[in-house]
């Protein structure tokens, strides 16, 4: 895939950019993502809030985006994963002012699913094929398609 759509989230402008093209020097990391793989399903949590998704939120002070995305993949879904790989990086630009921020977005495989923490915001885990996203997850768009189509490819290969 050469480009990526733009939409608008909330106040925001969003696109991908993947890990081959650098971000913009010194924009701020707002949260980490991670699209855990469970064998050929991604493992998605029920979010007060936002709904079906996958894991991830913002960085605690001191953590990595790395860290936060193995932390949230524990906290939401009761996963350990394996390593990550970054896919790449959503941009977020305030459509009020232009300041941008950035998401790196990874993709792992998932070693194990245990129960929910205790202290876990998630409602409940579900492992969803493909083709069962885009009537569950919180908020499908082209943009939010094109990057688990190319998070799906990056699995297989």
């Amino acid at each position: 895939m050469s480009a990526f759509p733009t939409v608008v989230w909330g106040a925001a402008r969003a696109t991908f950019q993947p890990a081959a093209t650098p971000p913009p020097p010194d924009t701020p990391i707002q949260a980490a993502l991670v699209f855990a793989c469970y064998d050929t399903r991604f493992v998605v949590a029920d979010i007060a809030g936002r709904g079906w998704c996958i894991p991830g939120g913002r960085l605690e002070p001191g953590e990595t985006p790395e860290q936060a995305a193995q932390r949230e993949a524990w906290e939401e879904c009761g996963a350990t994963l394996g390593p990550l790989c970054l896919l790449g990086h959503y941009l977020l630009t305030e459509v009020a002012d232009g300041k941008t921020t950035l998401v790196p977005t990874y993709r792992a495989t998932v070693l194990r699913l245990d129960p929910l923490p205790s202290h876990t915001e998630a409602r409940g885990v579900r492992l969803m094929a493909a083709e069962e996203l885009p009537t569950h997850y919180f908020l499908w768009d082209p943009l939010i398609a094109a990057v688990f189509a190319y998070a799906q490819a990056a699995k297989t290969e």
